[in-house]
């Protein structure tokens, strides 16, 4: 518009929004395609207050005086958080009926987490602030060994488990050696190139080694897995904008604009005004699979059948998150979110999951089952609570690194990258081993069910009945290594296109789907200088960065020396950056300057990193 607002975006793909706006230039409505609409209402604060979808769905918000979210509902549940005064950390966070509380020290690491369905996980940490021990209940514990950089170089578990890990000058693992009782029982060596290429893994007990090659751009196109005297390739190679293909000749699909996947060697792929697929026809009709009428489809789903009329049919949700899945056999599987996008209920065949959370990882899941009549109702109302799971994952990241399940403790190893590959029992017996294509797909696997540990790439969860991924806000389809709907921030996820995955899994993840945040670091011309040449923000005090909000006019070094309480010459020069919002914490130091806190060192895209030396 004439303020230079945006007010009409169209997409690579041709899809149209309009934006609304009040008088401050705020986006009161988004008018999407198919005469689809979201309408927004804020305080003076600009923070929203109610989120209103087409079909009357309702998410509403509240805050406190600082504008921190204390309250947030929707249909599904009520989430109440109660904070710290200083530093604006979660204590408390009710999810409807149940309870999780946290405690921290004076750095704002946790140092306890503890629920009302009988969750209490322990940690400790160095001087530097790395996690050192965790502890949950009085049967399972960790405790970790570190380098002079930080480094972890050893873990132990109960019982005796043993992992230590060997590291080239670049930090990076070239070695992973599981132990138990004596025993050598995982042993994991990695070779890596330049640009931090991971060249070959390989599995020394069975001798399964995977190479992997990269094209000019780093893209990782390419794995050869050999065992024995037997050699299997996969592909997943790009076009000139991002969209993966299976072959080397990229002659085994068919993409549409903005990177949607039409045809595969098996499928047709159907898709919504809004991007999202809703079908994914089989070409070849299959045993069990539910023919559906070509004329019904067409009419009340807009779908216009290309091949049998069967497959896998998706419904979504006003708001963008999928609800439902229809299987070819004909049964549904439905899911429920939170006001926050956390997935809390999965309904199949008369059987309810439940998941409730500890901030962006689950930390509690169980199951039960349900009546017909039951499963009509619209909120889960006294459910049973028994055979609960409770996840333990590494200190404010993605890793797991436990499951706890009827008084028996699970303790799980991860990869170089955080993907579980073992774990083992109590009695330090190994229960399950497994790892992943270039995919995220299972390629080799060893236990009693592969979904004793649902965790694939960091942020997945693998949900059996869909062979779909939960990736937070976004669902990962593994067979063609893409999302089944456009990433809802658009280009600012950084990712090859609006459904790609990353450009290499073997050093990349997505955690939550979409979600990063732009930030602003200042610094000395010394420090600006060694970030832009090493293209990473080094941790300092309390092992992390300090960062504000990249948003608006960059403060003048004068006026960031008197904010910050810091010397003007370490505010000469500034950098701005993404980074995932889950390495993120928001708080108020101890001079009640708002920061945001972000532990460990930063790794710069150069893509997304803007580096500004300023003259004066």
């Amino acid at each position: 518009d004439g303020l230079g607002q945006v007010v009409t975006e169209t997409g690579f793909d041709g899809l149209r929004r309009e934006y609304e706006r009040d008088g401050v230039g705020r986006v009161t409505r988004v008018n999407r395609p198919g005469g689809k609409w979201t309408e927004y209402l804020y305080d003076g604060l600009d923070n929203i207050l109610k989120e209103e979808q087409y079909d009357g769905e309702v998410s509403l918000y509240t805050y406190d005086k600082d504008g921190i979210l204390v309250k947030a509902k929707n249909s599904e549940n009520l989430l109440e958080f109660t904070r710290d005064r200083k530093t604006g950390l979660v204590t408390e966070e009710r999810q409807g009926e149940y309870t999780v509380s946290r405690t921290y020290d004076g750095e704002g690491n946790c140092t306890r987490i503890t629920s009302s369905l009988g969750a209490d996980i322990r940690h400790t940490y160095d001087r530097e602030g790395n996690l050192q021990t965790m502890q949950a209940g009085e049967g399972w514990q960790a405790s970790w060994v570190r380098d002079n950089t930080g480094l972890e170089v050893q873990r132990t578990f109960s019982g005796g488990v043993t992992v230590s890990t060997e590291r080239d000058g670049f930090g990076r693992e070239v070695r992973k050696s599981v132990r138990s009782g004596g025993i050598e029982r995982g042993a994991y060596r990695y070779e890596w190139g330049i640009a931090n290429r991971l060249l070959s893994k390989e599995n020394e007990l069975t001798g399964t080694v995977m190479r992997y090659d990269y094209d000019r751009f780093d893209f990782l196109i390419r794995q050869e897995t050999t065992q024995g005297s037997e050699t299997d390739v996969i592909y997943r190679v790009p076009d000139f904008v991002g969209n993966l293909f299976g072959t080397p000749d990229r002659k085994d699909r068919k993409y549409g604009a903005g990177g949607k996947l039409l045809e595969d060697p098996d499928c047709f792929y159907h898709y919504d005004d809004e991007g999202n697929l809703i079908f994914r026809e089989f070409k070849h009709l299959q045993e069990t699979g539910v023919r559906y009428d070509r004329k019904r489809m067409e009419k009340e789903r807009g779908i216009r059948c290309l091949a049998t009329g069967t497959g896998w049919l998706y419904e979504w949700a006003s708001n963008g998150m999928l609800k439902k899945v229809i299987r070819p056999d004909g049964r549904p599987v439905e899911f429920r979110y939170d006001a926050l996008g956390r997935r809390t209920a999965k309904q199949y065949f008369g059987k309810v999951t439940r998941w409730i959370w500890n901030g962006n990882v689950p930390l509690h899941e169980w199951s039960y089952k349900i009546t017909d009549e039951q499963s009509k109702e619209e909120n889960i109302q006294k459910e049973p609570t028994e055979d609960i799971i409770t996840w333990i994952f590494e200190a404010g990241t993605f890793v797991p690194t436990a499951k706890i399940l009827n008084n028996k403790q699970y303790s799980i190893v991860p990869d170089y990258l955080g993907t579980p590959i073992q774990i083992y029992d109590g009695q330090r017996n190994k229960t399950w081993d497994c790892l992943l294509d270039i995919y995220g797909k299972v390629t080799t696997f060893d236990g009693s069910s592969e979904f004793d540990c649902p965790f694939k790439f960091q942020g997945q969860y693998a949900d059996k009945e869909t062979e779909l991924y939960y990736n937070r806000f976004r669902y990962y389809f593994p067979k063609a290594g893409c999302y089944l709907s456009l990433d809802p921030i658009g280009v600012l996820g950084n990712n090859p296109t609006l459904y790609g995955y990353v450009n290499n899994p073997n050093l990349q993840f997505d955690l939550l789907g979409w979600a990063v945040i732009r930030l602003r670091h200042y610094t000395s011309r010394k420090g600006f200088e060694g970030i832009q040449k090493e293209m990473m923000i080094k941790a300092g005090d309390q092992n992390a960065v300090f960062a504000t909000k990249a948003k608006g006019k960059p403060l003048s070094m004068s006026d960031a020396a008197e904010k910050f309480k810091i010397k003007e010459n370490h505010a000469r020069d500034y950098i701005d950056f993404n980074i995932d919002d889950s390495r993120v914490n928001f708080r108020k130091n101890d001079l009640g300057i708002e920061e945001y806190k972000i532990k460990g060192d930063v790794k710069l895209d150069p893509k997304t990193t803007k580096f500004v030396k300023r003259c004066h």
